[in-house]
């Protein structure tokens, strides 16, 4: 019984505040958007897997220069299709520009 008081009690309420009845409910529709785009990152990422065949054979190259304290560095398509071009350990290179 006074579960439903609770709810009369908290509907009077929200309805006395309109402002604080909508930053409540602008509150609750992030909350529950964020919940559900993290939700769909993760299973997409991690507990789907990648939409290849053989994903865990794929492999990352790169260049680094640790002299310049140069993790990842960039690569010129020359470089690149050299590389494709007298590589034989891989079936095949791919590059992508971010």
């Amino acid at each position: 019984m006074s579960l439903l008081s609770d709810i009369r009690f908290g509907a009077k309420m929200l309805t006395k505040r309109p402002g604080l009845s909508s930053i409540a409910v602008l509150a609750l529709a992030l909350g529950i958007g964020l919940t559900t785009t993290m939700f769909s990152i993760v299973y997409g990422a991690v507990l789907k897997g990648l939409p290849f065949e053989n994903s865990e054979e794929l492999v990352q190259v790169f260049r680094t220069r640790p002299s310049q304290g140069a993790r990842f560095i960039g690569t010129t398509i020359h470089d690149f299709t050299d590389w494709r071009d007298q590589q034989t350990n891989f079936d095949d290179i791919a590059a992508f520009f971010a």
